[in-house]
C-alpha cells in the first residue's frame, strides 16, 4: 500500500484502510489521480493509464484519517472499469475556488483539483456554466491543487495561453506534488500535448494539426505562413 502516492511506504493492512468495505461504501470514497508520469520501483500500479500524456492515472481511496493508493491486487478485486467509474463521478462533485483573469481561469481547492482535468467538460459546467466546446480546451494541472484552463474562441487566446504556460512553470517548479509543466489541447475527450521544452529550458508552443486550425481560426492568422 502506499499512502499519499507515493510518500510513505505502508502496510497497515486492509481491514484498518477499508479495501473491504462493501462496494457501495467504498465506491463513495474512491477517487482517480494524476501524478507525475513515472513509475516508481516496485512497479505498484501496473493498471495505471496513461490518460493525459506524460502523466499516469492512479485509484486512490480517500478516508477521513488517510489516502491510500490502491494497488494492483486491489484494482483486480473490484474491477478497474468499476473503480475508474466511480472515481469520475466523484471528481465530478469536486468544487474547486475559481479566479478568471485575462481569459485565464485557475481552480484552486483539494488534492484533487488538477485531476478534475479528467473530468474536464462536467468541471467547466460547474465553474462557468459553459457547455459547448468548439475549439476544445487549452488545460494545465502543473500540481496536484491547481488546475487551469481557458477556452478559445478570440484574441484572448494568446495572452491566456502565454499566462498558463508561466503560471504552470512557475506552480510546477514550486509545487508540493507537481504532476506535469505542460500545456494541453483537450478536444472530445483526448488529450494533445502542444508545449515541449529544448535542453535550456526554452518553452515551445507546437501550433500545428488540429490545434492550428484552432490557433488560425480563432486569431484569423494563417499557421505556418510568413
Amino acid at each position: 500500500m502506499v499512502d499519499l502516492g507515493f510518500d510513505n511506504v505502508t502496510d497497515p493492512g486492509r481491514d484498518s484502510v477499508g479495501f473491504d468495505a462493501p462496494d457501495e461504501e467504498l465506491f463513495s470514497h474512491t477517487y482517480l489521480r494524476l501524478m507525475e508520469g513515472f513509475r516508481p520501483e516496485p512497479d505498484w500500479w501496473r493498471y495505471a493509464l496513461e490518460t493525459v500524456p506524460g502523466t499516469l492515472e492512479i485509484v486512490m481511496l480517500d478516508l477521513p484519517e488517510m489516502m491510500v493508493t490502491f494497488n494492483d491486487e486491489e484494482v483486480a478485486r473490484r474491477g478497474h472499469d468499476r473503480l475508474r467509474a466511480a472515481g469520475l463521478r466523484n471528481l465530478a462533485k469536486e468544487r474547486p475556488q475559481a479566479q478568471l483573469v485575462d481569459g485565464l481561469y485557475v481552480l484552486t481547492g483539494s488534492d484533487y483539483t488538477a485531476s478534475t482535468a479528467l473530468v474536464l467538460p462536467e468541471m467547466i459546467v460547474n465553474v462557468s456554466g459553459e457547455t459547448e466546446f468548439p475549439n476544445g480546451v487549452l488545460v494545465s494541472m502543473p500540481e496536484r491543487q491547481l488546475l487551469t484552463y481557458h477556452i478559445p474562441r478570440d484574441e484572448s487566446l494568446h495572452i491566456a495561453l502565454q499566462a498558463m504556460i508561466n503560471v504552470t512553470l512557475d506552480e510546477f517548479d514550486e509545487g508540493h506534488k507537481p504532476i506535469s509543466r505542460h500545456v494541453y489541447w483537450w478536444y472530445r475527450g483526448e488529450f494533445t500535448m502542444v508545449t515541449s521544452f529544448d535542453e535550456d529550458g526554452t518553452v515551445n508552443v507546437h501550433v500545428d494539426g488540429p490545434f492550428g486550425d484552432v490557433v488560425e481560426r480563432v486569431l484569423d492568422i494563417p499557421v505556418g505562413q510568413g
